[in-house]
């Protein structure tokens, strides 16, 4: 059996929070520029590799989690007419990792628990069209499980359609969140390319009399 000084153990510990410290200090912080999406765009590039190569839920949802803060961060410090297009993409590609983490989260409960839990997500699913209604890769397959009321039936109906449909909806929706990416990427560009020039103003020479 080892034993261990207080005086060592207490020391040991004052240098792990002094490096630390230290650690804080000297890395470089990053700008925090309202204009900048780099931070989003590396958290939904993130998702895509993640489930590309394979993801268990549990390493699923925290990063979905992650991603939204950082894309809900961009949306509210760029609200710009000339960034719309770039928000509209981003707001398209969180939206579907989030469905699809709700799916996955339903998954988990079994019986009534998880009937209600399905029938909650399918109502999200079909209360979000505006946005996930521009993914050809689902929206049909939304259009045919929103139901037509939200009655007890109805609702044992949605939860019914949902769990025939779950393998649709998480291939649908990460197709759709991964085509975003390249289209992020090249909205991005573009609008970084764009330089307003204002006209340059040409003197006139006066002849002279």
């Amino acid at each position: 059996m080892r034993l261990e000084s207080p005086i060592c153990t207490n020391m040991e510990t004052r240098l792990f929070r002094l490096a630390a410290i230290a650690i804080i200090l000297v890395s470089p912080a990053r700008p925090a520029t309202p204009n900048a999406p780099e931070d989003a765009i590396d958290s939904l590039q993130a998702l895509n590799s993640v489930v590309t190569s394979g993801v268990r839920y549990v390493d699923y949802a925290p990063r979905v989690l992650d991603a939204r803060v950082k894309v809900d961060r961009f949306l509210d410090r760029n609200n710009s007419a000339g960034a719309k297009r770039l928000r509209s993409l981003m707001l398209i590609a969180i939206s579907c990792y989030e469905a699809q983490s709700k799916l996955w989260n339903a998954k988990l409960f079994s019986g009534s628990d998880g009937t209600a839990h399905r029938a909650v997500v399918g109502l999200e699913l079909s209360k979000n069209m505006r946005v996930l209604g521009a993914c050809p890769a689902v929206r049909q397959t939304i259009y045919s499980i929103t139901p037509s009321g939200e009655s007890f039936a109805d609702l044992i109906k949605l939860a019914t359609d949902i769990e025939e449909h779950e393998d649709d909806l998480r291939v649908g929706l990460w197709q759709c969140a991964g085509e975003q990416l390249p289209l992020i990427k090249s909205e991005l560009a573009a609008s970084s390319s764009r330089v307003v020039e204002r006209p340059r103003k040409v003197a006139t020479s006066v002849p002279a009399h």
